[in-house]
């Protein structure tokens, strides 16, 4: 019976993907007045779906004294430039108020990945300790 299910995995794969698209985010507000600056963006969507499909590689146990795990690497994050995004008369592509809006949905969203897996934790520590 595996502890830590796919639930799991696929929650830290989504705190992977929000934390850089975090990064890519903050990158566009911070080149908001660099000329020629192209704004970029990662789909959730699309990367989400790609880690899903990626395979986890099992950890090799060389001694009863090691603990198990997976090692699963990292989605590969396609950052692509925002489609049809009006051009600054230098020709920047950022849109401030777009991006804050960006920034605060994706830290909401980052926030509720952390409540379901704190809230599956959760569910464990009750499982452990009430099975008496």
């Amino acid at each position: 019976m595996e502890i830590f299910n796919k639930t799991i995995d696929l929650l830290e794969k989504s705190l992977d993907i929000r934390s850089e698209k975090n990064r890519v985010i903050a990158s566009n507000i911070a080149n908001q007045d660099t000329p020629g600056y192209r704004a970029k963006e990662i789909n959730f969507k699309d990367s989400i779906s790609a880690a899903s499909a990626s395979s986890s590689l099992t950890l090799l146990k060389t001694s009863s004294s090691h603990l198990g795990g997976m090692l699963g690497g990292s989605p590969d994050l396609s950052v692509t430039e925002i489609p049809g995004t009006s051009k600054q008369l230098d020709g920047n592509t950022v849109n401030n108020e777009m991006e804050m809006a960006k920034l605060a949905e994706n830290q909401i969203n980052y926030s509720a990945s952390i409540q379901f897996i704190s809230e599956k934790f959760k569910l464990i520590n009750y499982a452990i300790t009430e099975a008496k």
